[in-house]
């Protein structure tokens, strides 16, 4: 997406320290390692159905009876994509399969230069993600 890569370029100076909240396959990991070539990357994501889907039935996302195994093994390949599509980037990004708020206890404040949000789209649940 050209629109993004341009707005990645105007608002992420190179050599950041960056996290992104919310990394699916990586897609957008790939293109930020592309184009702003962080000092690091941080990628926050459980990747796990479980933890997911407890955030999704607390904001009224998802209801308890849709809990199939495939949309468990959906994350885990979710996973397994992502770490294909970042695999030329060794070393220039970590993985924490934590939920943000988790992740964010991690870390002292100011710790990153950037964060970017792209994880559950619910208002509460970005509130949520803002205050951690």
């Amino acid at each position: 997406n050209e629109e993004r890569t341009l707005f990645l370029k105007k608002h992420f100076p190179k050599n950041s320290i960056i996290c992104e909240v919310g990394v699916y396959t990586g897609n957008n990991a790939k293109r930020i390692l592309n184009e702003t070539q962080p000092k690091m990357l941080y990628l926050v994501d459980p990747w796990n159905y479980n933890i997911l889907l407890d955030e999704e039935i607390r904001y009224g996302m998802t209801p308890p009876e849709s809990i199939t195994i495939e949309s468990v093994k959906a994350h885990q390949d979710n996973y397994k994509q992502c770490l294909k599509n970042i695999k030329e980037f060794e070393g220039k990004y970590k993985i924490i399969r934590e939920t943000s708020k988790k992740a964010s206890k991690l870390y002292p404040d100011d710790f990153f230069d950037i964060v970017y949000i792209d994880a559950c789209h619910v208002y509460n649940s970005v509130i949520e993600e803002l205050n951690c």
